[in-house]
């Protein structure tokens, strides 16, 4: 009995003096990158001659985030995302039948803010994002600002201990401007890696 008390008191002292585990807290910085596949579509009225595009298929996501962690493994933060289609998009004009391969890009730009929180110690988390959009396509027909979000699930590894971290998330953005005559919509799910300090 003596020998296990010891035991147990060794491991209540090292215990006490080990470094505690890491945590998100302060500052938050984040950039990332990845692959989806979207759809998005562009519909326009007889005033821009009835105009419809749309590219689906693989394309690029970019995302940067800054926020702070107010509370011990919750950040907020404000939120930029931007689909690219490298191989652009079809373009129908009217009626018509046919369809012409432009060069331009369809994917909607992301403005917003949100929240990520962290379940420790197996760094997992869920975020999400809500903001404006607006697609970028030629500037006649995209000025309007509309709804959009994001959403994601994802896993961090940390670098040290200075608080820097590598991760990995599956995310969902959805966006919408629908102005009378100009109705642009996207669904993208994707995979995204990204750098981060908290």
């Amino acid at each position: 009995m003596k020998k296990l008390g010891l035991v147990f008191g060794v491991l209540g002292i090292s215990c006490a003096f080990a470094d505690p585990l890491p945590t998100h807290a302060g500052l938050y910085l984040d950039g990332g990158a990845g692959f989806d596949y979207s759809e998005s579509k562009g519909e326009l009225g007889s005033k821009y001659d009835g105009i419809s595009a749309d590219a689906n298929g693989p394309d690029l996501q970019f995302s940067i985030k800054a926020g702070y962690s107010f509370i011990e493994n919750l950040a907020v933060f404000a939120n930029a995302a931007y689909i690219y289609f490298p191989s652009g998009h079809s373009q129908q004009v009217g009626n018509s039948s046919v369809s012409v391969e432009s060069d331009g890009n369809i994917g909607p730009l992301f403005l917003g803010g949100g929240f990520a929180y962290w379940l420790m110690p197996v760094n997992i988390y869920a975020s999400a994002a809500i903001g404006t959009a607006k697609f970028t396509y030629d500037k006649p027909y995209t000025q309007d600002f509309g709804f959009a979000w994001r959403a994601s699930i994802g896993k961090d590894w940390w670098i040290g201990d200075n608080g820097l971290a590598l991760g990995a998330e599956a995310v969902y953005m959805y966006a919408s401007v629908d102005s009378g005559e100009k109705s642009w919509k996207s669904n993208s799910l994707g995979v995204l890696f990204h750098f981060s300090y908290n």
